[in-house]
């Protein structure tokens, strides 16, 4: 804020005020001079700081005073020419400066009135200023032409001056670019750049690129092929680029937050597929039971691919079992270690999980107190501490070790909440945070949520309600991106085709017989006719394999069989049969 001026000069005359002592004005102006550069607007509360070149502060104030006087004195010695042709010129002027004016007016008024006075009143009423209408229009350089393709995301940017002095704080930035980009009519989510110069600090306020609208397992095929072995595709972000996930960061666990109906399962779906076509191991813990039943449940996969509990009694042994195991490896040499198979943990509602493990334990507990001493009364052999078993559940306390362990042990966790909260894992989570640095999704996410989950960069807000749309959040950064839709049956296809030679828990796993190449060759299989449309050619007439074409040919002789499923019954009348891609390009090229 501007200090007062003094006695003397606050009483001065307006017009002295205004060209000579550059006092600051009570009324309408500012503090410029003759010779000195206007640097602080008082029309507006709080006070505008100018920052504009010193020629366009002080040409107005030389031109209309300082040059007509001096060719008026000059007149008895230059002639009359000289300052007539100076009026004249000033008339064009301000002829043409009146019409640009006007011009000007007539052409932005409505976007004005629209989008800049609305979203001005936010900005100050946000900084907690005073309100004009020129102070608004002062602060929000609007583009011409903007209100044409609203909901544009192409559109160039809003510049937004903030006003000196005013506090901005985080959550402050937050509100000023949901707010104000609302007012203008940015798709949301919006997305601010700040930019911070000394004094003068602005925004620029656009809307954030989003993810392609379509993203299919197909166009991602070739980015899986050409992964890493520690690395997991996730799907497509703005631009086209792939998202990956890395096993092999400090904390290598994996937290899906998201409320039901977004697309958890797919999500863990598409994530376990790739890695089970690696060659790792796969623990699925579903109390829901229908989550992954339909491809990896009721013994579809073989034992030493996948294990699958759902009732309470299941997830408690497997649990205990994942605990044996973490201290199995814990004592290997290092050189053995690097040869044990990885394990990806699936827990589903892990906070439901942690409640039904508790519940069963307590159940547990006590059948386990009782049947020792009905052996204390009966002399028979028993167990000294079954007659104090742990109040905590040893599931539970496998549950959260797991967490704790890193990469070295090859065991990661991908846990599945509606609300991925500090107590997640039987109320002594910890920072969920710094437990899950591998990575953090969300979906549909809020504040509170946000808060929680994301503290690597600003607040952005949720890009779209559909699903399939998910944040990843990791120690670096925060990027939005789309999941590509993976069926049941074609997941189910591929895994049956994977070869896993060795359990899941308790042993070796030699990875150098897993390569690339093995997942090349297990991708392409078991693809449905309508995802085999659009990869099939032509026929020789141009005209292009349908669906329908090829669902009125698989009943004719010479269609390729389809695959055989996994668990060697036929298929049945309304269920989607699976082919070999290879063989349908082949019966294409065939008929053409």
């Amino acid at each position: 804020m501007v200090d007062d001026p003094l006695h003397a000069q606050m009483h001065a005359h307006p017009f002295v005020r205004y060209f000579i002592t550059g006092a600051p004005l009570w009324g309408l102006g500012d503090n410029a001079t003759f010779l000195h550069r206007a640097t602080v607007d008082y029309r507006a509360k709080p006070y505008v700081r100018l920052s504009a070149p010193r020629w366009q502060r002080l040409a107005r104030r030389h031109l209309a005073i300082t040059l007509p006087l001096v060719l008026a004195m000059g007149w008895p010695w230059v002639g009359h020419w000289p300052l007539a042709t100076y009026l004249a010129m000033a008339t064009l002027g301000m002829v043409w400066w009146a019409v640009a004016t006007v011009v000007t007016w007539l052409a932005t008024r409505r976007a004005t009135r629209e989008w800049v006075d609305p979203a001005g009143r936010v900005l100050f009423t946000l900084i907690g200023g005073r309100w004009t209408r020129r102070a608004g229009r002062a602060a929000i350089d609007l583009p011409r032409g903007w209100g044409k393709d609203a909901g544009d995301r192409e559109r160039p940017a809003v510049r937004v001056h903030i006003p000196p002095q005013t506090a901005l704080s985080p959550q402050l930035k937050q509100k000023i670019t949901a707010n104000v980009g609302a007012r203008l009519g940015i798709p949301a989510p919006v997305q601010g750049d700040w930019r911070e110069a000394g004094t003068q600090v602005s925004v620029d306020l656009m809307g954030a690129p989003l993810p392609p609208k379509e993203v299919t397992f197909e166009g991602l095929r070739k980015a899986i092929e050409e992964a890493a072995d520690h690395e997991v595709i996730l799907g497509r972000k703005a631009q086209g680029h792939a998202v990956k996930a890395s096993l092999v960061e400090d904390s290598p666990h994996f937290l899906m937050s998201g409320a039901a109906g977004t697309g958890k399962s797919g999500l863990a779906r598409l994530f376990m597929v790739q890695r089970a076509l690696r060659g790792d191991g796969m623990i699925i813990l579903d109390p829901k039971r229908f989550s992954h039943w339909r491809w990896a449940g009721g013994g579809k996969l073989s034992k030493d691919q996948v294990i699958y509990a759902y009732r309470d009694e299941d997830l408690h042994d497997t649990w205990v079992a994942i605990g044996e195991e973490i201290k199995r490896r814990i004592e290997l040499p290092e050189d053995d270690l690097e040869h044990q198979r990885r394990v990806i943990i699936l827990a589903e509602e892990a906070n439901v999980q942690a409640k039904k493990l508790a519940r069963y334990w307590r159940g547990l507990r006590k059948e386990i107190m009782l049947a020792a001493k009905q052996a204390q009364a009966d002399d028979a052999p028993f167990d000294v501490a079954d007659l104090d078993p742990p109040l905590q559940s040893p599931a539970i306390v496998a549950m959260q070790e797991s967490v704790c362990m890193g990469r070295e042990l090859k065991i990661h966790m991908i846990v599945a909440a509606q609300r991925g909260s500090a107590s997640i894992f039987g109320g002594n989570g910890g920072d969920i945070r710094e437990s899950f640095q591998g990575g953090r999704f969300i979906a549909r996410w809020d504040r509170k949520l946000w808060k929680m989950l994301v503290d690597t960069v600003d607040y952005v807000a949720c890009p779209s309600k559909e699903r399939g749309v998910w944040g990843l959040a990791t120690a670096t950064g925060f990027e939005v991106f789309r999941v590509p839709w993976l069926a049941e049956k074609e997941a189910l296809a591929m895994l049956a085709n994977a070869v896993a030679s060795g359990p899941v828990l308790g042993g070796q796993w030699p990875r150098e017989e897993m390569a690339t190449g093995h997942v090349a060759k297990a991708l392409p299989s078991g693809v449905t006719l309508a995802s085999a449309v659009g990869q099939l050619p032509g026929r020789a007439d141009g005209q292009a394999v349908t669906l329908a074409a090829l669902r009125k040919a698989s009943g004719r002789p010479g269609f390729p069989e389809p695959l055989a499923k996994a668990d060697g019954m036929p298929y049945g009348n309304t269920e989607a049969r699976l082919y070999d891609l290879d063989e349908l390009i082949a019966w294409c090229r065939r008929s053409s």
